[in-house]
C-alpha cells in the first residue's frame, strides 16, 4: 500500500468519524429535548398556575424580619435559577422575589452590573437594600437608578475614613439630590466605632 493510499484511507476514516460525531450530537440533542418533555409531564409543580408557583417561591424566602439577605447561589431566589427551565421561568416572572438584597463589601469587580440585573428583576416593586462593610461607591449608580423604588435602606458603615457622624451625613447629602426618595419609609444608619 502506498503512502498516498494510506493518507486517503485516513482521510476517509476521519470523515466517517466526523459524520458519526454529528449523528451522536443530533441523538444527544434529541434525547435532551425528550427528557425535558418527560420531566415537564411528570412535574406537578410545573402544571400549577404561575400565581401559586410564585407564592410558593415567595414563602421560601427568609422571613421579613431578616432584612439583610445576602445573595448566595444556594439560597432562594438564586437557587431557583439552577433547578430547571420551568423554575427559572417562574423565578424570573416573580419580581417580588428580587426586592430584598444585602450587600456586604468588598465585592468583586463587575458586581455593579450584577446588582443592576438583580434590581431590574424586581420590576417596579418596592426595594429593600442593606449595605454593609467598607462602602464601595461603584454600587451607587444602580441604586441611584432605582432610588424611586427604595422602600427601606440600611447602611452600616465600617469605613475607617468616616470618623464621625458629620462626614457620614456629608456623604449622604452629596448623593441625596440625585436620589428620588419619595417611596423611602425606613432609613437605617449604623456607624460602627473604630
Amino acid at each position: 500500500m502506498t503512502t498516498e493510499a494510506i493518507e486517503a484511507e485516513i482521510a476517509q476514516i476521519s470523515l466517517e468519524i466526523e459524520r458519526q460525531r454529528d449523528v451522536l450530537r443530533r441523538l444527544e440533542s434529541s434525547k435532551i429535548l425528550l427528557q425535558r418533555r418527560l420531566n415537564a409531564e411528570r412535574d406537578p409543580f410545573g402544571r400549577l398556575p404561575l400565581e401559586i408557583s410564585s407564592e410558593i417561591f415567595l414563602q421560601c424566602l427568609s422571613p421579613p424580619s431578616n432584612f439583610h439577605p445576602r445573595p448566595h447561589a444556594h439560597l432562594p431566589p438564586l437557587l431557583f435559577l439552577g433547578i430547571c427551565h420551568s423554575w427559572t421561568n417562574i423565578a424570573l416572572s416573580t419580581p417580588a422575589l428580587w426586592t430584598s438584597i444585602g450587600i456586604v463589601f468588598p465585592r468583586a469587580e463587575g458586581f455593579e452590573d450584577l446588582l443592576e440585573t438583580r434590581l431590574l428583576r424586581a420590576g417596579s416593586c418596592p426595594l429593600r437594600i442593606s449595605l454593609g462593610g467598607v462602602f464601595d461607591s461603584r454600587v451607587a449608580r444602580p441604586i441611584l437608578h432605582h432610588s424611586a423604588q427604595l422602600e427601606r435602606l440600611a447602611i452600616s458603615v465600617d469605613e475607617p475614613n468616616i470618623d464621625d457622624e458629620d462626614e457620614l451625613f456629608d456623604f449622604l447629602g452629596d448623593i441625596q439630590p440625585q436620589m428620588d426618595l419619595t417611596g423611602l419609609q425606613v432609613l437605617e444608619i449604623l456607624a460602627k466605632a473604630m
